[in-house]
């Protein structure tokens, strides 16, 4: 277990709720989560030479809407907030105080990138956009297509990495291929989330697009799904709140029986050793333990749990169970082992507190099993299956990042211990950092 437990050990050190620290790139050509904004963020941009020399770059995010109605005309202007700068606003400006009167001026309705934050039927939308400034002359960059012309050509993984944002990318033999995150909703229940991908060459050009929609209950993780789950907020309601984030909690733990059980039927039957079969069934042993501790925080609270509906198991390859065990169990659990540690220390609730540490232990273990399960079979499989499998959890963690982007409400983060997006993308980044290295 050495990998999880040094993957825990920084992972929990590395974020909290408060943490401001910027979490460093991976190599272009592998898996890219979130690292967040920052000066950082603008090092190694490079701007279209016609447009001359730069002297300041300054990332922007301001509220757009408040109440999901446009901000009226005549009311006061939101705070912008200061995501990122290079250089020195207005050093080459012929009148400095007319140049930075004008600077401080600036406000976008629309950006390149966009989030919403906070719950209920009009949650708060909030738009990025880039600011050059060119001596007395300012250039505002409010969408994608406009940033791409202002960074072309698109030769450095800096220039990438702004347009990517939350993601991933993927260096090409003509340009990259562009894993885009996007996300409308904080909520655990409600929104659409997921991330579209598409080739893009170095002059901006796009093509091959294609579109990827996270199911709804991704933000809540809690054990590995098995195949055939019907998710729990499409079929039952959206009871949403704190109430909502365990009754779905609740929901994926008992769905995670299923899943262990099924997975130390298919491992025996493909000769797996007796070590990895009964840690399989001890692990299913732990989630029903889970299912019910997250039951009873249901009935606590006053809430009701939701029968399981999860279909008939079919007869499936190595490879089928190989993939499954790569996204629900190298990356799915393992991140859900450090959410859990997080969960665990952070709740204000001393029973959820207490809930979360056990279930912590327990999904460490498991994390650690899906990689021994891995080492195990993959190895059986050929060169184009277990390069699927790479792609698979690369895609496994643009899943993630999707789901944990969007901030949760203050109920969710006080009463579960959920990490606030920062944090929360912090764990997922280190998760990456580990998996490049191993």
């Amino acid at each position: 277990m050495p990998m999880i437990a040094a993957l825990v050990a920084a992972g929990c050190r590395g974020a909290s709720a408060d943490s401001t620290t910027s979490v460093a790139p991976l190599r272009p050509t592998e898996a890219q989560v979130c690292r967040g904004f920052g000066d950082k963020l603008l090092e190694g941009v490079t701007i279209d030479p016609w447009k001359g020399r730069a002297d300041y770059l300054e990332l922007r995010e301001e509220p757009a809407f408040f109440g999901g109605y446009p901000t009226d005309a005549g009311a006061a202007r939101p705070a912008a907030k200061t995501l990122g700068k290079r250089g020195v606003a207005c050093a080459g400006a012929t009148d400095k105080a007319r140049c930075m009167t004008a600077l401080r001026a600036i406000h976008a309705g629309s950006g390149f990138s966009e989030r919403s934050a906070g719950n209920g039927m009009a949650p708060t939308r909030f738009v990025t956009y880039l600011i050059a400034n060119f001596g007395d002359r300012m250039e505002l960059v409010e969408s994608e297509s406009d940033l791409r012309r202002m960074l072309a050509p698109l030769d450095t993984t800096s220039d990438v990495e702004l347009v990517a944002g939350c993601g991933r990318m993927l260096a090409t033999k003509t340009g990259w291929e562009i894993t885009k995150i996007y996300t409308d909703d904080g909520s655990c229940f409600g929104g659409t989330r997921g991330w579209t991908r598409f080739a893009m060459s170095i002059d901006g050009a796009i093509s091959a697009e294609e579109d990827h929609t996270v199911r709804r209950d991704a933000t809540c993780i809690s054990g590995r799904r098995p195949a055939g789950i019907v998710p729990c907020a499409a079929t039952h309601g959206d009871e949403g709140g704190l109430v909502g984030f365990f009754v779905e909690s609740a929901y994926l733990e008992a769905a995670s029986v299923i899943a262990f059980e099924r997975l130390a039927d298919e491992l025996t039957e493909l000769g797996a050793p007796d070590d990895l079969v009964s840690r399989a069934r001890r692990s299913r042993d732990d989630e029903v333990r889970h299912a019910d501790v997250m039951t009873g925080l249901v009935r606590d609270l006053g809430g009701a749990p939701r029968p399981l509906d999860v279909a008939p198991p079919t007869r499936r390859s190595a490879f089928e169970i190989a993939r499954e065990n790569a996204v629900e169990g190298s990356i799915r659990e393992t991140f859900g082992a450090l959410l859990a540690h997080y969960q665990a220390r952070t709740a204000e609730s001393g029973a959820v507190r207490a809930a979360m540490r056990g279930i912590a232990e327990d999904e460490t273990r498991h994390a650690s099993l899906a990689w021994d399960v891995a080492a195990w079979l993959e190895p059986r499989l050929s060169a184009s299956e277990r390069k699927e499998l790479d792609s698979a959890r690369r895609d496994a963690l643009v899943a993630l990042a999707a789901a944990v982007i969007a901030e949760p409400s203050i109920e969710l983060t006080r009463g579960a211990g959920v990490p606030p997006a920062r944090a929360a993308t912090q764990l997922l980044a280190s998760l990456a950092t580990v998996l490049e290295a191993a």
